[in-house]
C-alpha cells in the first residue's frame, strides 16, 4: 500500500513493469491468507559495487552500481524504446574495486540533466563518477543506462586503495562493431563537440521592440522585449554602464551568464552595449518567477504542493551543484531569482551578485536580508552553504506558505536568522524531507549538507528518476 502523501509514490507508478530493482522499506500490517500486506514508509534503488556486478554481470541486472572513466564519443541510438547517445567510457585503472579490459557503454536518453556536460567533457582529460542501471550483457562489452554523473574527486571511491598504473585498453574502436542488446544503431553523426553557448547572435537595440516593463530597481531595468526580424519573445535586462565601477559589474555579470550555462539555470543568449546601458538579453519563461506560483501553491492540496516541492528542491540544487563545481556563490538565492519555464521547471537566474571564491575562505555577505542566513548578519560572510539555506527557507516557504523564521518586523524576522529560530514544521513534512530541511537551515554553515550530498539522498535520487522519466515521456 503507498498512501496518497507518500514521496515515493511517483518512483513506484515510474518503475511499473521496468526490469529495475528497488529496495522497499515497509510496516508490516495484518496478514490475510496467500497475501503478504505492508505499507510503504521508504523505497530506493539497489546498489552493488562495480567488483560484484563484473564477477556476475547477470545476477545484477537491474541493479545500480558506479564506476569511474573519462567520457569517449557519442552516438546517437534509438532502440527498444530508447532514445538518447551511447557514450564509450574509459575507465579508470588506479583503482582496484573492478576493472575490466572490455568496453563500456552508457546509453544517455534524451532530457537526461547531464547530457550537456557529457557532450561538453567527451575526448576531455577528466574523470567523473557514473552511477549507472545495469542493462543485460552483451557478448563482448557492458551496457548500463546513466543514472546521474559527479566529479570523481568528490565521489564516495576514496576508500579504494590505489594499485600499480595499468596500461588502459584500447577501448576506441567504432561503437557499431560492438555487440549490443537488440541494437539497431543509426549512422553516426559527425562527431563535434559544442561550445556550451552556440547562440551567436549579434543584434542591436533598434532590433527589438519594447513590449512591457517587468521589474525595475537599484541594479537595472527588465524589460520584455520582442525581436521585430523573428517574432521570438526575450527577456532584456538593462544595466548601466557609466564608469569604471559599473562597466566591471556589467561586464562580470555577462561572464558570469556565459560561464554557468546549464539545464537549470536561465538562458542567457545575447549582449551588447548600447548608450549608457549594457543590454542582456536572455531567455523568455512564460510562468514568471517562483514567487507566482508559491502563491498560487497556497491553494493547492498538500499532497500537490509536496510533489511541486520535491521538483523545485531537486532543480535549484541541481542548478547549485553546477555553480559550485565551477566555484561560484549565488548570494542572491530568493523566489524572485528562480524563473518558471513554459512546462513548470525551476531555472535559477540573476547573476548580478554571483561572485567566485577563487582562492578565498568566504565572500562578502550581499542579497536580499531576509533570504541570507545567519553568517551574512553575523559575520558578512557567505560561502556555498549560504546557497544551500536559502534554498532550504525558499523551499520551506514554498510546502508552508509563509517563511519559516518571518517574524512581525523585518529586525525580528532577521533577528530570528541570527539566533536560528523558526517556526515549527507543520505535520505534513516529515522522514527524510524533514531531515534534508533541518539541515539545510541550520544556523551553523558546517552543519548543512552540501548540493552533491542532498542530491545523493534518497529522496532526491527518488526526484531524479522521476524528472527524467517524465522529461522523456
Amino acid at each position: 500500500i503507498v498512501e496518497g502523501e507518500n514521496p515515493y509514490k511517483d518512483l513506484c507508478f515510474t518503475y511499473i513493469g521496468k526490469n529495475t530493482i528497488l529496495e522497499f522499506q515497509c510496516d508490516i500490517l495484518t496478514q490475510p491468507q496467500l497475501i503478504l500486506w505492508f505499507r510503504l514508509i521508504k523505497t530506493s534503488r539497489v546498489n552493488v559495487r562495480f567488483a560484484q556486478y563484473l564477477a556476475n554481470p547477470a545476477k545484477y541486472i537491474g541493479y545500480m552500481t558506479s564506476f569511474d572513466g573519462k567520457i569517449g564519443l557519442p552516438q546517437d541510438y534509438n532502440s527498444e524504446g530508447f532514445i538518447g547517445k551511447v557514450f564509450l567510457i574509459n575507465l579508470d585503472s588506479r583503482y582496484q574495486d573492478g576493472f575490466t579490459s572490455e568496453p563500456i557503454q552508457i546509453l544517455v536518453e534524451d532530457g537526461n540533466q547531464y547530457m550537456d556536460e557529457l557532450i561538453m567533457y567527451q575526448g576531455k582529460d577528466e574523470f567523473f563518477e557514473l552511477q549507472c542501471e545495469i542493462f543485460e550483457k552483451p557478448l563482448g562489452s557492458h551496457w548500463f543506462k546513466l543514472i546521474k554523473i559527479k566529479w570523481a574527486e568528490d565521489a564516495y571511491v576514496t576508500h579504494r586503495p590505489k594499485i600499480k598504473q595499468l596500461q588502459m585498453p584500447q577501448l576506441l574502436r567504432p561503437i557499431q562493431q560492438l555487440q549490443m542488446p537488440q541494437l539497431s544503431p543509426r549512422q553516426p553523426a559527425q562527431q563535434q563537440i559544442p561550445q556550451p553557448l552556440p547562440i551567436t547572435r549579434v543584434h542591436t537595440l533598434s532590433d527589438f521592440e519594447v513590449l512591457d516593463e517587468l521589474a525595475g530597481g537599484a541594479f537595472g531595468r527588465i524589460l520584455l522585449v520582442k525581436l521585430i526580424s523573428t517574432g521570438e519573445l526575450f527577456v532584456m535586462k538593462r544595466i548601466s554602464y557609466v564608469g569604471a565601477a559599473k562597466k566591471k559589474m556589467a561586464d562580470d555579470e555577462v561572464a558570469m551568464l556565459k560561464l554557468v550555462q546549464s539545464m537549470h539555470i536561465v538562458k542567457y543568449i545575447e549582449s551588447f552595449v548600447d548608450g549608457i546601458d549594457m543590454c542582456i538579453v536572455l531567455e523568455y519563461y512564460t510562468n514568471g518567477n517562483l514567487r507566482i506560483l508559491m502563491d498560487e501553491m497556497k491553494t493547492w492540496t498538500i499532497v500537490d504542493r509536496k510533489k511541486r516541492g520535491f521538483q523545485i528542491l531537486y532543480q535549484i540544487l541541481s542548478a547549485l551543484e553546477f555553480l559550485h563545481k565551477q566555484n561560484i556563490v549565488h548570494r542572491d538565492l530568493k523566489p524572485e531569482n528562480v524563473l518558471v519555464d513554459q512546462i513548470g521547471n525551476a531555472k535559477v537566474g540573476d547573476y548580478g551578485l554571483a561572485s567566485k571564491m577563487e582562492d578565498k575562505s568566504y565572500l562578502k555577505a550581499v542579497g536580499t536580508k531576509i533570504y541570507s542566513p545567519s553568517e551574512a548578519h553575523k559575520d558578512e560572510r557567505m560561502t556555498f552553504m549560504s546557497d544551500i539555506w536559502s534554498t532550504g527557507v525558499i523551499i520551506i516557504e514554498a510546502l508552508t506558505g509563509k517563511h519559516p523564521f518571518e517574524g512581525k518586523t523585518q529586525e525580528e524576522t532577521i533577528s530570528n536568522i541570527k539566533n536560528g529560530r523558526f517556526a515549527p514544521f507543520p505535520e505534513y513534512i516529515t522522514g527524510d524531507l524533514k531531515n534534508m530541511l533541518l539541515r539545510m537551515i541550520d544556523a551553523n554553515p558546517t552543519k548543512r549538507l552540501t548540493a552533491a550530498e542532498l542530491l545523493s539522498t534518497d529522496l532526491m535520487l527518488c526526484e531524479a528518476e522521476v524528472y527524467q522519466y517524465k522529461t522523456v515521456q
